[in-house]
């Protein structure tokens, strides 16, 4: 552990002071200056490149005179803000885009050590007095300074939001948690009161993590650390962090006056007039910081989005993105107007919304002949999250929900639009970037409309207790709905799959698939189709040991995604290309199907951090890839080109002859799993299985906390499983595990695979 001797802290702290006095004059212009230099070289003294293992940090928006970037993440090609400073009132604010460079694995790096000292002393004026919330490991590191801390958790801090006004603190360390839940509200007020009056604040948190963890709620007006933060110019923002090193976030400043929104503004006003012309790289970097600032905005702002608003209706146009003709970031303002029209639709009166002209390309067009028909549905609140219904709303229609009253208010809500993901953040659109809508089922009558249409869910949030729901649903369209086990087979062939809305539904019992109409229209055995899917999801339960959850997994096709060629999720998104594979049984079951994708996602959505440690994130997902080929396709070995065994002999070879560095380990997934395809194909799949089921049931003070414990218990209970000492072979793939854990397997037995002799 690293030391400061007092001289040394006594330099710091001045060169703080001196900055607390004039970060209010340098941040009214935040442009490149000596200031600005001068304030990220102070706040980041010893700071080279801080990591956050295991962690995908999101973005900032910030758009505050009173603000400045400190350090920024890579989304795409461009910059935007990972770690922002604001000064206000008396006090002093810094947001940090993840809690994951202030925990303890992080902490063991010298840089992540240093922003943490420098961010105490600056929020603290010099005259650091600190109250840590909830993480230990931060206070640990204060206290070895000699700082004096104190330790909070959460549920003292809720219990008592008022100490944070009595408290002599001059810093308080906390996570956006402390600011959601019943008394998030107060706990705020006493936080801006404490700022206002000399306080220093560090938050971290995550726009994105936020969003998946509050399904139906907006990082606009329901997630605290916002409602905090907005005062400031600050925001957590939706979005996910690219690193910008070899291991974690680089303190450069590369783009670092045009990651703050009020430069970007600027740069983009005098390009549009002539009087400055920015590069292809530099529009796109200011045309990605305002798309996400306008995204963050609070809905109240009368400062920056009127200023927005101006330059869009100036040289604005229509968005109309297709995959033919994608927006760009070389169309700002059609991008930055495609914004404003998301924010401004949603607040317009339900009668006053109209389909938008993009809803024709996708996610596709309602026939005007259309039959528009009521139906009352029967939901079991005991099954979370989405419910599928049949039905479909057209875009730019008013649909109307009669709701019983014992149902009101209760968590449950309505879903228009299966297609969740959205492309802000994305250089190109080929849709619009955000077509999916929820709205509450807050009233015996609710009334509901989006522009672009699609299909009606009722989203049942959290566990409820009111078992079976009746509701009544008026001027939808029907949708082809398939479900397996009660949908008679003669209907569905002579009716219910040729019915007119463009998108529809195949329901497993434990797994459902929403495609395109097009692909079910010739689909004659949809029992037989979902038997399969339902043996997938059988089986990726029985070999991570799982215990079933009570609501289906979910794929969903789209034209565009937001981030890889699939990802996992709720739904597991993939792109249109793959639409009629979905459907095709003969392809599905075949030795040559091509499956690795689907079983790939769905293995992601089964990963725990428990035994899923930095290099395997895309690896222990692929043991159901290697799985199910196997129970479900006949395949030992293989379904990817990668897997094949002759190129994993080679590789592990290669590897071995290079000197068997762990950090290409962890850059090679394949690399990577050919060792688990080693020990799987030496004992077999039952070892893997019972270690998944111990995990399973492992008590909350017996779980790793960090990498090396969770490489240290995989490594044990692995062997235990096989009943070998498979410390060697770890050694031989350059997986670092303590000595302890090597010590506790000597009772056991050595192993080795036979190539690794050659």
């Amino acid at each position: 552990m690293h030391f400061l001797s007092p001289a040394i802290l006594r330099v710091i702290v001045g060169t703080m002071a001196v900055l607390v006095a004039i970060l209010p004059t340098m941040a009214q212009n935040p442009t490149p200056s000596p200031v600005l230099s001068a304030a990220q070289r102070t706040l980041l003294t010893g700071v080279s490149e801080v990591i956050a293992p295991g962690a995908i940090p999101g973005p900032l928006a910030v758009w505050g005179k009173n603000t400045v970037v400190l350090m920024t993440g890579k989304e795409n090609s461009a910059r935007l803000p990972l770690i922002a400073a604001a000064v206000y009132g008396r006090g002093r604010v810094v947001a940090v885009g993840h809690g994951g460079f202030f925990g303890a694995e992080a902490l063991q790096q010298k840089d992540n050590r240093a922003l943490v000292r420098n961010l105490a002393v600056w929020t603290g004026g010099g005259r650091p007095n600190i109250v840590v919330v909830e993480n230990s490991a931060v206070a640990d590191w204060l206290q070895s300074l000699s700082l004096p801390v104190t330790r909070l958790t959460v549920d003292e801090v809720r219990r008592a939001p008022e100490q944070l006004r009595s408290t002599t603190a001059t810093v308080l360390f906390v996570g956006t948690e402390v600011l959601d839940g019943n008394r998030g509200e107060t706990i705020q007020r006493e936080l801006s009161a404490f700022v206002e009056r000399g306080g220093g604040v560090v938050l971290d948190g995550l726009g994105w993590g936020w969003k998946q963890l509050n399904p139906g709620k907006s990082l606009d007006t329901d997630h605290g650390g916002n409602r905090f933060l907005y005062p400031m110019g600050i925001a957590f923002a939706d979005g996910y962090f690219d690193r910008t090193g070899k291991n974690g976030w680089l303190a450069d400043a590369v783009d670092q006056e045009l990651a703050h929104a009020q430069a970007a503004l600027r740069a983009l006003d005098k390009h549009a007039e002539g009087s400055g012309t920015l590069s292809s790289a530099n529009l796109a970097q200011v045309t990605q910081v305002l798309s996400t600032t306008m995204s963050s905005l609070p809905v109240d702002d009368r400062e920056f989005a009127p200023r927005v608003k101006a330059l869009c209706a100036k040289h604005g146009g229509e968005v109309l993105p297709t995959r033919e003709k994608p927006v760009t970031a070389s169309a700002p303002f059609t991008r930055l107007a495609a914004v404003l029209y998301a924010q401004e639709w949603q607040r317009l009166p339900i009668s006053e919304v109209k389909a938008h002209p993009s809803a024709i390309s996708f996610p596709g067009a309602v026939p005007a002949e259309a039959k528009r028909i009521s139906r009352t549905i029967v939901i079991d609140t005991k099954i979370p999250q989405w419910h599928s219904t049949g039905l479909y709303v057209a875009p730019g229609e008013m649909v109307t929900i009669t709701v019983p009253s014992i149902a009101v208010q209760k968590g449950l809500g309505v879903r228009i639009g299966a297609h969740t993901d959205t492309l802000w953040h994305l250089p190109k659109w080929e849709r619009f970037p955000e077509i999916s809508l929820r709205r509450p089922l807050d009233s015996t009558t609710v009334q509901v409309a989006s522009p672009f249409g699609g299909a009606l869910f009722i989203d049942v949030a959290g566990k409820q207790s009111l078992g079976t729901v009746s509701l009544r649903i008026e001027n939808v369209v029907e949708a082809p709905l398939y479900v397996r086990g009660k949908t008679d087979l003669a209907t569905w062939k002579q009716s219910l799959r040729n019915t007119p809305a463009p998108w529809a539904e195949l329901v497993g019992k434990s797994v459902i698939l929403t495609v395109p109409s097009s692909v079910v229209r010739d689909l004659d055995d949809p029992e037989a189709l979902m038997t399969y899917w339902d043996e997938v999801m059988d089986r990726c339960y029985e070999l991570y040991a799982t215990r079933r959850r009570t609501r289906p997994e979910r794929y969903c096709v789209d034209r565009q995604i937001s981030a890889g060629y699939m990802h996992s999720g709720y739904p597991i998104m993939t792109g249109d290309d793959v639409a009629n594979d979905f459907v095709n049984l003969a392809m599905l079951r075949s030795p040559q199907g091509k499956v690795w994708g689907f079983y790939h996602e769905m293995g992601h959505n089964f990963q725990e951090d428990d035994w899923t440690f930095d290099g395997t994130g895309e690896v222990t997902n692929n043991l159901f890839s290697l799985y199910g080929f196997e129970k479900l396709n006949g395949v030992a070995t293989g379904g990817h080109p990668n897997v094949d065994p002759a190129k994993m002999e080679k590789r592990f070879q290669e590897y071995r002859a290079k000197g068997a560095k762990f950090s290409e380990w962890k850059s090679d997934p394949f690399l990577a799993l050919s060792m688990y395809v080693q020990i799987q194909k030496a004992f077999g799949w039952e070892p893997f299985i019972k270690v998944f089921a111990e995990y399973r049931d492992l008590p909350a003070e017996e779980r790793p906390k960090t990498d090396q414990e969770r490489r240290n218990q995989w490594l044990v209970r692995l062997s235990r499983s096989v009943g070998k000492n498979l410390s060697p072979f770890f050694t031989l793939w350059g997986v670092p595990v303590s000595e302890s854990a090597k010590q506790s397997l000597n009772d056991l037995p050595v192993w080795l695979p036979e190539t690794a002799t050659k």
